[in-house]
């Protein structure tokens, strides 16, 4: 069986770098404008604005979701060693 190598390291500083983008995403939240208007631009403009917002909630969810996935793998890691650890001590 192949040895699997885990850097906690690189894992702590890609968990805080998502952590960081995820506050930047979400500070810059957008807003679409209402236009009062009519006409197919309009109606292409409002869609485009839809289309945008579940693609900033999406976006959040994916980053998020990364985040949970490598603390799991971490403390996955980190507990799977200290009792590896442990049991060659004994």
């Amino acid at each position: 069986m192949k040895e699997i190598s885990i850097s906690v390291e690189s894992l702590e500083k890609g968990i805080d770098s998502l952590r960081r983008l995820q506050t930047t995403t979400m500070a810059i939240r957008s807003s679409p404008q209402n236009l009062f208007s009519g006409g197919k631009t309009v109606e292409k403009l409002e869609k485009m604005a839809d289309i945008y917002s579940k693609l900033e909630g999406d976006f959040a969810t994916l980053v998020s979701n990364t985040i949970a996935f490598m603390e799991n793998v971490k403390n996955s890691y980190m507990a799977t060693d200290a009792n590896a650890a442990s049991a060659i001590s004994k």
